[in-house]
């Protein structure tokens, strides 16, 4: 044990420092009457306390055994040892000693806030000592006027103090998160949490954090609310931190329990019962009526992540170090090594500006959800909610039958909850309820959106050599085996330029200007595309238009087109669950989006395997797929009024694409004269991602 040392009150008794810490100590005598071999040992703290308690209730019997708070390491041949107290650095004596310091609040009497500090492991300390700091009272009253978080009265708010800080040492700097060993993962405390020096609790058998945010969306009242629940530690002190409020605010926030694990765990799960109506082991079940609902969250590396998971400071959706200009350092930067024309577009599709106008244009509130923080779990349980919607629109019976209520009442509350999970941008009006088929459509949309733009910042966020070009990371980490700019004086760019001009739809009124062609070949797709079993029908290969938001194609390009999961409604898409694709480029172009990018934009030309669709020309047949597979079949063909008058072999454009049709380039569309046919242009959709493999990719304004 230190002894000798001079500073201010720091224990809970409030007797002076010096007192206990001097040499003739009852503390101190005893811990340096300690001895194993040459060498006194280093104690932990709670010997300290120990001792006190001794000294003071005379009620005590007998003296703590010493050899219950030894510190033990393993020696070089592994057998356990006492650590030195001589050579103990300042990493272990910062992350073991603590004591408390009563504050006196004006509203209850006195009170007492925790603050205290953690390593964590990492060991970046020095055993020097700087000279006595006086001001560790004043620091604490400081921060105290400075925060706005008010406490409850029936609940204790306690602050830990180090004792480099009692002792007038300065403190050294703590990392703020727990780390995890998988990927270096952190789980941020709180940003409004007064306990920074602490670390977030994550259980060491199941791996999982203590760490909820919960929201709550009011339709009819035109309230959002939250509330935050963690447990948070230092050493062997527990506690549970509290904050709750309307989002936006930082809210008021309250320190429970008594300091043991086990109690911090009941304040916890009892809290969150209470809110959630769930336990915390059901956390991810069915959101329940008129509670919060628990909203998951994707913790990232530290050098990535947040520092307010709720977003209620306002903070960027996207964090600025994801934007390439960010990327630059006091270093000259490395030379990219991709084509010019390859740059260009991964600097379209890696842009946080676009990443956040096109949220913004789906009213996505990524301030109090910032994407990085946004889990693929909570964008399931999204669409789950809007396939309970669905039913109930398809079926208005479930409104009293299953939810005991009216429709409106129950269509209200699914898309209460719904909000809660996905929050959205309202401003001061009430948020609307998803009553109708167009209305759940922009929702699903905004959840395909959201997947492909959480996966193209996933790529942003992998850590990087400073040797490699932002750019050249960006595009390894696509993993394309091919990416080709095809040269503009060739027959094969000739021939998809005019595919591109001549596949118009007259009722569009687009016109491209094309920056860039691109032969493109994902790593394993076409493999996965030559064994795709057709069972008994004949092969029909197409080549066919695929378009969507430029943020989209991080995902697209690295996992390729994917069917939505079981989870999303069928009646969102109209013609079932699959990939949509057409023979109009300018059908796929209105899927772009442009005007959220600089009226740039990526269509996509897919080599499609159709087989025998089956044919649709009513409109919306949201189980369309099922009846396709049912007769055999892998794709539906939804019949327009205007197509192609002529389908040619696409070998013209390359060797490869022999023995796949396009529509001949030279012959203009015309009607079908499809009897009954609701839809103005065909479209394609497969059933199946193994059906599709990427062919070409354009890079055009619009």
């Amino acid at each position: 044990m230190p002894a000798g040392h001079q500073g201010r009150n720091a224990l809970p008794a409030g007797r002076p420092l010096t007192e206990n810490f001097d040499t003739n100590a009852l503390q101190v005598r005893v811990a340096r009457s300690l001895k194993k071999g040459p060498v006194k040992v280093l104690v932990k703290p709670g010997w300290v306390e120990a001792i006190v308690n001794f000294k003071d209730d005379p009620k005590i019997g007998a003296l703590p055994n010493p050899d219950d708070y030894l510190w033990e390491t393993l020696d070089e041949h592994g057998n356990a040892k006492a650590e030195p107290a001589a050579s103990c650095n300042a990493k272990t004596i910062s992350s073991c000693k603590k004591s408390k310091l009563r504050i006196a609040s004006p509203n209850e009497g006195e009170r007492s806030y925790d603050r205290s500090s953690i390593t964590h492991g990492h060991g970046n300390g020095t055993s020097g000592h700087d000279p006595v700091d006086n001001s560790v009272h004043d620091a604490v009253d400081e921060q105290l006027t400075k925060t706005n978080i008010s406490e409850v009265p029936d609940e204790p708010f306690t602050v830990e103090v180090t004792e480099e800080q009692a002792l007038g040492k300065k403190p050294i700097d703590p990392s703020h998160c727990q780390v995890l060993s998988k990927g270096h993962i952190v789980v941020p405390v709180d940003d409004h949490c007064l306990l920074q020096d602490y670390a977030v609790y994550i259980d060491p058998r199941s791996g999982t954090a203590y760490d909820a945010s919960l929201n709550q969306c009011n339709a009819s009242n035109n309230n959002n609310k939250f509330y935050r629940l963690q447990i948070l530690f230092k050493e062997d002190n527990y506690k549970t931190w509290t904050r709750w409020g309307r989002v936006g605010l930082k809210g008021r926030g309250a320190i429970l329990g008594t300091g043991s694990l086990d109690d911090a765990k009941q304040q916890f799960g009892k809290k969150f019962k209470d809110k959630s109506g769930l336990a915390w082991e059901d956390r991810t079940g069915r959101p329940q009526p008129e509670k919060y609902v628990f909203v998951e969250h994707s913790y990232g590396p530290a050098e990535a992540a947040d520092s307010d998971s709720d977003g209620n400071d306002g903070s960027n959706s996207v964090d600025e170090d994801t934007n390439i200009a960010a990327e630059q350092n006091d270093r000259d930067p490395p030379e990219c090594t991709l084509p010019i024309e390859v740059q260009r577009v991964m600097t379209l599709i890696f842009n946080r500006d676009h990443f956040n106008a096109t949220m913004f244009s789906l009213n996505y509130d990524a301030n109090k959800q910032p994407l990085g923080k946004l889990s693929q779990a909570t964008i399931l349980r999204g669409f789950q909610q809007l396939k309970d919607l669905a039913a109930l629109m398809n079926n208005p019976t479930l409104a009293s039958n299953q939810w005991n209520m009216t429709y409106t009442a129950a269509t209200e509350r699914l898309s209460n909850m719904y909000y809660s999970l996905v929050p959205h941008v309202f401003g001061r009006n009430s948020p609307p309820i998803i009553n109708s088929e167009h209305h759940l459509q922009k929702e699903v949309e905004l959840l395909q959106s959201l997947s492909d733009l959480k996966s193209t910042l996933d790529i942003m966020n992998i850590d990087r050599l400073d040797l490699v070009h932002p750019l050249d990371s960006y595009f390894n980490s696509l993993g394309l085996d091919e990416m080709s700019p095809v040269n503009h004086s060739s027959k094969e760019y000739d021939f998809l330029k005019k595919y591109l001009n001549n596949s118009k739809g007259t009722s569009h009124h687009i016109s491209y200007e094309v920056y860039n062609i691109f032969r493109i070949r994902r790593k394993g797709e076409q493999q996965r595309f030559e064994a795709f079993k057709l069972g008994k029908v004949m092969s029909d290969k197409r080549l066919l238009w695929h378009g969507s938001r430029c943020t989209n194609f991080g995902g697209i390009l690295n996992q390729g087109l994917r069917i939505v999961p079981p989870e999303a409604p069928v009646s969102g898409y109209m013609f079932g669950k699959g990939i949509y694709l057409a023979d109009m480029s300018s059908k796929s172009a209105n899927y772009c989006c442009p005007e959220t990018s600089n009226r740039e934009a990526l269509l996509l030309l897919c080599e499609v395997e159709l087989g025998d669709p089956l044919e649709v020309v009513r409109h919306a047949s949201y189980h369309a797929g099922e009846k396709a597979k049912e007769n055999g079949r892998c794709s539906t063909w939804g019949l327009g009024k205007t197509g192609p008058a002529q389908w040619v072999d696409a070998g013209k454009i390359h060797d490869s694409l022999r023995g796949v049709r396009m529509p001949a380039i030279n012959a203009p569309a015309k009607r079908t004269n499809t009897n009954n046919a609701v839809l103005q242009y065909n479209e394609y959709i497969c059933y199946d991602e193994a059906q599709v493999q990427l062919r070409y990719l354009f890079h055009v304004k619009i």
